[in-house]
């Protein structure tokens, strides 16, 4: 791993981002999207206003969340993703 690890840093993260969302789409056009839902055929968890509703019938936010090291700790921007919810339902 070593290798590889040298290989990968010699790019940015941006990069390295684009580059692996190419590869994963080409995969899928391959053999299929192991992770595509049944009742959201597009494989995008929000819909067109950027906003779906969870299993409890609860709203998503549209900012996906962001975490710390300390995943556990649950996301570190769940107050500013509140209140751009909040915003955006006082919009429509």
């Amino acid at each position: 791993m070593p290798a590889v690890a040298a290989i990968l840093a010699r790019y940015d993260r941006a990069s390295l981002e684009a580059f692996l969302s190419v590869a994963i789409d080409l995969l899928d056009a391959m053999d299929g999207d192991p992770d595509v839902e049944d009742d959201d055929p597009s494989g995008d968890t929000l819909d067109i206003s950027g906003e779906a509703p969870t299993d409890n019938g609860a709203e998503m936010y549209a900012i996906r969340p962001v975490y710390s090291v300390d995943q556990s700790r649950g996301p570190i921007n769940e107050a500013e993703a509140h209140r751009e919810h909040m915003r955006e339902l006082l919009r429509h």
